[in-house]
């Protein structure tokens, strides 16, 4: 009973000092995973939605642009520099 009692309050501790609790839904048998599992989940997910955000990105300031803009070799420079 004793190292169930430290492991809940272990738990309890990384609870209260978190900074964010992320839920991943498991199927199947396994209950458990280890700290590289669900750091690669979460680091995909967040590469994922980086790209998208910056995909969305791009397309907001080239539709910005008017066709005479960019023709001008300025206005396509500052462009690149705006959608780095």
């Amino acid at each position: 009973m004793g190292r169930a009692r430290t492991t809940i309050s272990a738990i309890r501790l990384a609870l209260e000092r978190r900074d964010l609790c992320v839920n991943i839904p498991m199927f199947g048998i396994s209950e458990c995973l280890n700290l590289g599992t669900p750091l690669g989940i979460v680091r995909y997910e967040i590469t994922k939605q980086r790209a998208e955000f910056q995909n969305r990105l791009k397309a907001k300031i080239a539709a910005k642009v008017s066709p005479e803009d960019s023709a001008s070799p300025a206005a396509q420079h500052s462009l690149k520099l705006r959608a780095c």
